[in-house]
């Protein structure tokens, strides 16, 4: 019996030493109002199950993303890697979105302009990264602004939400669009 003892409480140590242990992870249900977790995120977009989940204090953007299943097949890897920092430390009621890929890398918009001979209008609601970049003002940070700020009714939202600069603005106004 003191045997048994020994080789449980060995184990117990060795496991502990290991570093290893299981993410404490909990969906959270509507009839659940009180909520024990150090942590409390909502993870939606482009993951497996998005819900709200429950972590243990110190977690990371990581560890949400495991939790909520991973990446759907539709996740926007550029932005991903872009404009996710995966290592920052969880804060109690964040949200954390990831986008959907809008085109395929060929950005059809653009096919339809060469197309056409002309340049056309780039939809804000529709145009990839890349796509949003050629815009005169336009770098990839505020390409993904634009992006994470959709939907917009009309381009001036681009200005009223801040997205963009008046100067900004006057230098792409018409070169772009919404429909």
């Amino acid at each position: 019996m003191l045997l048994v003892g020994v080789i449980l409480i060995g184990a117990g140590v060795f496991s502990y030493k290991s570093g290893v242990t299981e993410p404490q992870v909990k969906i959270l249900g509507e009839d659940e109002s009180q909520l024990s977790a150090a942590v409390v995120v909502d993870v939606s977009g482009a993951v497996t199950v998005p819900g709200v989940y429950e972590l243990w204090e110190g977690a990371r953007v990581e560890e949400a993303i495991a939790s909520a299943g991973g990446w759907a097949a539709d996740v926007d890897t550029e932005w991903v890697d872009r404009y996710l920092n995966r290592s920052k430390k969880l804060v109690d009621g964040e949200k954390i979105y990831i986008p959907k890929v809008k085109f395929p890398s060929f950005a059809p918009s653009a096919l339809l302009r060469a197309s056409e001979g002309k340049q056309s209008k780039i939809n804000i609601n529709t145009a990839g990264s890349g796509e949003l970049d050629t815009l005169p003002g336009i770098g990839p940070v505020t390409a993904g602004k634009i992006i994470t700020g959709r939907p917009y009714s009309t381009t001036e939202e681009l200005v009223t939400k801040k997205v963009v600069t008046n100067k900004v603005w006057e230098q792409i106004k018409d070169l772009v669009s919404v429909w």
